[in-house]
């Protein structure tokens, strides 16, 4: 069973922003870049966050899975520093 859904698609934040504005856009899901030129990622999310009906939608974005990575180096960072220093 092959099951298709519609697609919109921006060139670039501030269309995404406009797109999400106009109300008569039926959005269930919405995917994003952190760096996307004309407003960044992060604006945009800050924008849906602020929206009286958009905030109920799930974002999906690379940076979460970057922020994780970067704390997960952090993590073991401290450990290997830990290690050497106090001989755990």
């Amino acid at each position: 069973m092959f099951v298709s859904f519609p697609v919109i698609d921006a060139a670039n934040g501030l269309q995404a922003w406009k797109i999400l504005d106009d109300l008569t856009n039926h959005i269930d899901l919405i995917l994003t870049e952190v760096a996307m030129p004309g407003l960044s990622g992060i604006g945009l999310l800050y924008k849906i966050m602020g929206h009286k009906t958009r905030k109920n939608i799930p974002v999906v974005s690379k940076f979460f899975q970057v922020l994780i990575y970067v704390w997960f180096e952090l993590f073991l960072f401290l450990i290997i520093r830990a290690t050497f220093f106090y001989g755990f």
